[in-house]
């Protein structure tokens, strides 16, 4: 974790001094989960290391968690006061004056008037806590992720099949002797994979990329098929059509993508937003998943945020198209939805000023809370707050 040289050096420890005690975290960016140790002095978060023991990451961390933590946990901009409306302005006041303003709010809204949109970085027991509100105690079907998924009109039957099978262990990677990238770019979304796959490559392990794009990856792969966007389906069932084990004699990408398969094992199959982010997403996750079994393959859908796949599993997704994003948007549109609760930074949105109620919880003031909110909690971040995330393995 130092220069070899000495030439560079983590500035804050330096002159901070040592810290007090180390408290073991987990990464709050990517779906890695990353174990992660701060280092803390007189309650302040001064540094940050990848855990030594961390059962994922093994002691690394990529240039995100190592060095973008503490400035975001100490950013200046950070909300630290809760926030009401007074007189067109949003004016600061107490923990209980927000909290009954806010109550007075909602409380003539249920059903179908009320919609509540979450973050995928909140940990396990708030979407719990979150789900439990919204569905149960306000009535709404208008629940949904912030960015966790894609707004098509499967997300329902998207996240289920992402829920109802866990991804083998990432170290695993390492072990590989075929590796099928389909749809990812993991060097710049999950860098720990990323590593893993660049190790087993070093060991002789052979590469398949599935991808339109050029990235890293695809030029070091031993076959890049250049699949249009949302086609990797129909090249997958083409490549479980033949018999694996089978020699073949045509030099077409879908044989030579047959032959490594069949003459390296075991396969590791890694998936990305490529494949989850399409209309035919959950048709092209069945196809991986059937060419895996034929394999005795396994399988690694490369998630994006946090605790994408803790949301999912508390219940926040959608339950269908007509509680969506899309659905609630339009709903505010047309002014059935009269209140919303957003946690998370929210997308800029015209049709916010439809709203007669706007609650927002989160670590920054973006200008759309500004100009629409009434009331605005500051929201924890992930050092200052206890609970679980539940990582791509699903390892909480």
């Amino acid at each position: 974790d130092v220069c070899p040289t000495g030439a560079l050096y983590d500035k804050r420890t330096k002159w901070e001094g040592v810290p007090e005690k180390t408290v073991t975290t987990t990464c709050p960016y990517c779906s890695v989960g990353c174990q992660m140790d701060l280092w803390v002095k007189q309650g302040k978060v001064m540094g940050i290391r990848p855990a030594a023991n961390g059962a994922v990451n093994g002691g690394m961390a990529c240039a995100r968690g190592r060095f973008g933590v503490v400035e975001m946990i100490h950013a200046p901009d950070r909300l630290r006061t809760q926030l009401i409306r007074k007189n067109g302005r949003l004016v600061e006041t107490s923990w209980e004056q927000a909290l009954r303003v806010g109550a007075e709010l909602l409380r003539p809204y249920r059903g179908n008037e009320f919609a509540l949109l979450a973050s995928p970085h909140l940990t396990n027991e708030a979407a719990a806590a979150l789900a439990s509100f919204a569905r149960q105690v306000m009535g709404t079907p208008f629940v949904d992720v912030l960015t966790a998924l894609p707004r098509i009109s499967r997300t329902a039957e998207l996240s289920e099949l992402l829920r109802s099978e866990r991804s083998i262990p990432l170290r695993s990677i390492r072990d590989a002797k075929c590796i099928v990238v389909i749809g990812a770019n993991p060097r710049l979304s999950h860098p720990v994979a990323a590593v893993y796959i660049r190790q087993a490559l070093a060991n002789g392990a052979r590469l398949i990329v599935l991808d339109p794009r050029g990235t890293d990856l695809a030029k070091r792969a031993d076959l890049w098929i250049q699949v249009e966007a949302g086609k990797d389906g129909e090249w997958i069932r083409e490549v479980g059509k033949p018999e694996i084990g089978k020699s073949v004699s045509s030099d077409s990408p879908i044989d030579r993508a047959t032959d490594l398969l069949s003459h390296h094992s075991p396969v590791v199959i890694l998936y990305g937003s490529g494949v989850t982010h399409y209309p035919n997403a959950p048709e092209t996750i069945r196809a991986i998943r059937e060419l895996a079994q034929t394999l005795n393959a396994g399988i690694i859908h490369l998630l994006g945020a946090a605790n994408t796949l803790g949301v999912l599993d508390a219940g926040l997704a959608a339950d269908s198209l007509d509680g969506g994003y899309d659905a609630i948007v339009q709903a505010i549109a047309s002014r059935q939805i009269k209140a919303l609760y957003v946690t998370g930074e929210m997308p800029p949105l015209d049709e916010l000023a439809n709203l007669e109620v706007l609650i927002v919880q989160d670590q920054y003031l973006s200008p759309n809370v500004a100009e629409f909110a009434q009331v605005v909690f500051p929201a924890a971040s992930f050092a200052e707050t206890s609970g679980t995330f539940t990582n791509l393995e699903g390892r909480a």
